[in-house]
Order: structure tokens, then C-alpha cells, then sequence
């Protein structure tokens, strides 16, 4: 399911709930309300920017900076990779790869571990939402969410060997798709 963050009609009933009381102490109205999957932070419109209105240099690195909506549009927000540390794909390849991604595009790296039972439920509903879901499904995975609240999936490890999961990560390294996404993050 894709994530509007088009105000309270996109939320789902308890994400409608946490704008209502978000609303009801005064602190936004539950139509302002930006989601992150996760629930890390709700963000209206008058803690959208640092008190410096975000110039680098300055920046407070408050989340609510960093998910700060560029000018131009939704900008990447934060990577996350599921993966396991057993498996040959993700650790230290992939997970590598990933951290690499998210200096490139200036986004923090978050590491979901099938083998940690919160950690594993977490990463089973975002691979069941938004990856290549199936009850046994592969790893790694990786999301790129963004500040407007979508999750794009990125990339899965493939089943015929670590060589074909690293040249994956070399297309994609080398892609339009990270070209043309290089400015938004940037921005």
C-alpha cells in the first residue's frame, strides 16, 4: 500500500487515531499530518524546518529537519535493508552497498534482522506492503522511503549466487534511476 500523506483520509484507523489526539492537544491539525512508515515522527507544518530553515551547515539534524519536503518535491528520507546475518547476500555485501547508497544520497540506514522477533515483524509487514513478498521470501530487500511517505522497493538479493546479487547492486550504482535521483537528494 502506498503511503498519500495526503492528510487524515490516507491513514489507517490507528495512524487516524494518533492524528485525532495529535490534533486534539493542539499541537496540528490531524490534516496536516505527515506519516513515516515506521511511526519515528509526526511533522506538521510548523516543525517542518530547523530554526535555521534548514541550511546545511547549520542544520539542527532534528528528524523533523531531515524529513524536511525540498522545494522542488518529496526527497529520499531514509534506506532500510532486510536482511540476516547468516546470509551471504546481505552480510557484508549488501549491507555494505547499502550504507554506500545512503551516504551517497545523504539518508540515514536503517537494518531490519529477520532473526530479531521485533525486528522480523517490522521487516515482514514492510516486505509484505511494499517488497517481493511470499511466506519464505528472499533476502535482502532493500526500501528507499521518502518524505512524502512513499516506500519504493529497490532491490532483492537473487537466489543464484552472491555474484548475481552484487552485480545487481553494480546496476543499480550505475542506473538513470540513481542519476536522475541524485539531485532531489541534494536538494
Amino acid at each position: 500500500m502506498e503511503r498519500s500523506g495526503e492528510g487524515a483520509a490516507g491513514l489507517r484507523a490507528g495512524e487516524r487515531l494518533l492524528a485525532r489526539r495529535v490534533a486534539a492537544v493542539g499541537i496540528l491539525g490531524a490534516a496536516d499530518v505527515l506519516r513515516v512508515f515506521d511511526g519515528a515522527a509526526v511533522i506538521g507544518p510548523e516543525d517542518r524546518w530547523c530554526r535555521d530553515h534548514h541550511p546545511a551547515s547549520k542544520c539542527s539534524g532534528r528528524l523533523a529537519c531531515r524529513m524536511a519536503p525540498a522545494a522542488g518535491g518529496p526527497r529520499p528520507a531514509r534506506l532500510t535493508i532486510v536482511l540476516a546475518d547468516w546470509c551471504p547476500h546481505c552480510v557484508p555485501l549488501s549491507e555494505e552497498k547499502t550504507r554506500e547508497l545512503g551516504a551517497r544520497l545523504g539518508v540515514p540506514v536503517r537494518r531490519l534482522d529477520i532473526d530479531e522477533p521485533a525486528q522480523e515483524r517490522e521487516a515482514d509487514a514492510l516486505v509484505q506492503a511494499h517488497g517481493d513478498w511470499s511466506p519464505d521470501y528472499l533476502i535482502p530487500q532493500v526500501f528507499l522511503e521518502w518524505t512524502d511517505g512513499r516506500i519504493e522497493h529497490i532491490l532483492t538479493g537473487f537466489p543464484e549466487g552472491v555474484s548475481r546479487t552484487r552485480r545487481a547492486w553494480e546496476d543499480l550504482f550505475h542506473s538513470e534511476w540513481l542519476r536522475r535521483l541524485m539531485p532531489a537528494a541534494r536538494a
